[in-house]
């Protein structure tokens, strides 16, 4: 194999440290079904070699409301699980004897090009995780090289964050019944110098989220949504019989993309696509990209796993997943051999949610290791789901 000690590219990566991203364009939720991982077992002095690695050490960082707020899927959280089991399903075919002495991760997305094919998922509450919230997030974002998707309910507001990013930012919209609340918080974050925004359009309400009323969660305060009525004191879930949220108007329908694209010069990306006629729909509604996401669970349930729907909306639609620029999110797994097998079906891009926060619960160091074996496809043949929202 010759004498060359020049470093590899993962050892560079390892040492170097990237951030914890992850999910093909998608959500990430993260489930317990099926996952018995103890945080007892955790060994602070023992180096982490895959991100399932780092789970019991962020469990034993992060408070225990912040932990059932990130876990929990929807209702029974059988898509949580079936969207684990989808990808183990998966096998790879694999060719050989082909030169692979020169790599090359990049991609270009949106007419930019990002050094690899992940992102880093939108996630509501940073701060439920860690007090630095966001802002931790996006210098960890920022040290990989990789694009966050900042959310609306974020708890730093999206002027911080892009004041602290060092790589392009992408904002992640819900359209409110205020039009003029949510033309205005378009246009701050297009004045920030976001690159895209991303519509989730698969919540006019949202899912029952039991594990979650059960652990009591507390949002901290939602900074881009001040002004809106309701959504003060962190308040974003229905209350009581209500079913609708007061930050998400149900009303949403094909036109509202035609509106947003009348009020922005930036890409639309459509978040939450599970039905392979409503990608061609969205096409015709001019965005410029859609995400396959069943919300990582947290939503309806049960809902079928996005890598399934994914391969199945390739099969309707070729000129679509096979020209088209495209991501699947099936809540995205957490080792390379699960990661390889979603790139080799979708050949376009990941959006992860890592739980790298390890050691330093979310802090900004405590995204680089992680994100490092993302990048790398280090891991083992566990996986479980991010989540999102």
């Amino acid at each position: 194999m010759g004498a060359a000690m020049t470093p590899t590219r993962r050892e560079v990566l390892v040492s170097g440290g990237a951030i914890a991203a992850g999910s093909t364009f998608t959500s990430i939720a993260e489930t317990r079904a099926g996952s018995a991982v103890d945080a007892s077992k955790a060994d602070s002095n023992s180096e982490p070699l895959c991100l399932t690695d780092f789970e019991p050490l962020a469990k034993a960082k992060i408070p225990p409301m912040g932990w059932e707020y990130m876990t929990a899927g929807a209702a029974d959280e059988l898509t949580l699980k079936w969207n684990s089991e989808a990808y183990q399903r998966l096998r790879l075919k694999p060719r050989i004897l082909v030169d692979v002495s020169r790599l090359d991760t990049s991609i270009v997305l949106l007419g930019r090009q990002h050094s690899v094919p992940i992102l880093l998922a939108p996630v509501a509450s940073h701060k439920l995780y860690h007090p630095e919230g966001e802002i931790a997030t996006v210098r960890g974002a920022s040290s990989a090289d990789v694009t966050l998707v900042v959310t609306t309910p974020a708890s730093t507001s999206l002027e911080d964050v892009a004041a602290a990013a060092k790589t392009p930012l992408w904002f992640q919209v819900y359209v409110q019944r205020d039009r003029d609340f949510t033309r205005a918080l378009i246009q701050r974050a297009e004045k920030a110098g976001y690159q895209a925004l991303c519509l989730t359009v698969d919540s006019p309400v949202f899912g029952a989220r039991n594990r979650e009323e059960r652990a009591h969660v507390k949002y901290p305060g939602l900074p881009n949504l001040q002004g809106l009525k309701d959504s003060q004191a962190g308040v974003y879930l229905a209350k009581g019989q209500d079913i609708y949220s007061p930050i998400s108007d149900p009303t949403v329908t094909w036109k509202t993309i035609e509106w947003m694209r009348s009020v922005t010069k930036l890409p639309i990306v459509a978040k939450g696509v599970l039905n392979p006629d409503d990608a061609e729909l969205a096409i015709k509604s001019g965005v410029s990209a859609i995400i396959i996401s069943n919300h990582g669970g947290r939503n309806l349930d049960p809902l079928p796993p996005t890598i399934d729907v994914l391969r199945q909306s390739q099969t309707k639609w070729p000129s679509v997943f096979l020209s088209w620029w495209t991501a699947a999110s099936a809540g995205g797994p957490t080792c390379s051999r699960p990661r390889a097998r979603r790139q080799c079906s979708t050949d376009r891009a990941a959006l992860y949610m890592g739980v790298g926060r390890g050691r330093r619960s979310w802090s900004h160091e405590g995204c680089e290791h992680p994100a490092a074996r993302v990048r790398n496809g280090d891991g083992t043949h566990r996986t479980h789901q991010h989540r999102e929202h």
